[in-house]
């Protein structure tokens, strides 16, 4: 099992250095993931824009969104959520 293990990384590391050489040649990353930006920055842009949402839901999980990102993480549901409700709103990614 250790084999295993040991040739894992040294492949792994053989990846991460290719991956290195090629953005240092001006070559982008084979894989880029689209972020969100930080949960309360979206939540007040959604709060911002709160007057487009026409589900009461939607318009109250936004205002509780607006102060609860300041103070606590969200679970993964409030997250996707927002992140839902952020895009609807024509936030950015």
């Amino acid at each position: 099992m250790q084999a295993i293990l040991d040739k894992g990384i040294e492949i792994g590391i053989k990846r991460e250095r290719a991956g290195q050489q090629s953005r240092s040649n001006g070559g982008a990353p084979h894989h880029v993931t689209p972020q969100f930006p930080p949960a309360r920055d979206m939540a007040m842009h959604c709060y911002q824009n709160i007057d487009e949402l026409r589900s009461d839901w939607e318009r109250e999980f936004i205002t509780n969104m607006a102060s609860w990102t300041r103070t606590r993480p969200l679970s993964v549901k409030q997250q996707a959520h927002l992140e839902k409700i952020y895009l609807k709103l024509g936030g950015k990614v």
